[in-house]
């Protein structure tokens, strides 16, 4: 059967956002991450061939779920040494590409938060860290060995 439609015109889809219980643990949120990816696969295996644009949705979306559960493993295996300052993973994504050179409008495009947000992190590093500018901060996170060279 075909689709009735001889065009269909699609809108970017709008940012969706999962609603997560406060009290969630990360394995819970990985499996149903997983059971997506598996019902990704599923749909990509019964859209009719011809159908370029649903293909290229559910690959889209396939892609973006592997990237998130890549994140939820990469910042399950931080470990800091012990006299180190509690960093967050946000925090730590934020140190990675300030160690970079990234100025802040860059890591908000990449880390897709506003430059406020980078601002408020920025600035909880340098108390944690209790440094007085960027540079500081990557040294003192070298020295005690949260950030790797």
């Amino acid at each position: 059967m075909r689709w009735p439609y001889k065009e269909v015109t699609l809108r970017k889809p709008p940012n969706i956002t999962y609603n997560l219980e406060m009290n969630e643990s990360l394995d819970n949120i990985k499996s149903r991450i997983l059971s997506m990816i598996d019902q990704c696969q599923a749909y990509s295996v019964v859209i009719p061939s011809d159908n370029q644009i649903a293909q290229k949705i559910v690959d889209q979306m396939k892609n973006q779920l592997s990237s998130t559960l890549a994140e939820i493993e990469k910042s399950q295996s931080l470990t800091f040494p012990q006299d180190a300052p509690e960093i967050t993973p946000r925090e730590f994504q934020i140190l990675e590409l300030l160690a970079q050179g990234h100025p802040n409008k860059e890591l908000a495009y990449q880390l897709d938060i506003s430059p406020k947000t980078v601002q408020f992190h920025i600035k909880n590093l340098f108390t944690k860290l209790e440094a007085g500018s960027r540079t500081e901060v990557v040294a003192k996170a070298i020295s005690l060995g949260i950030l790797k060279v």
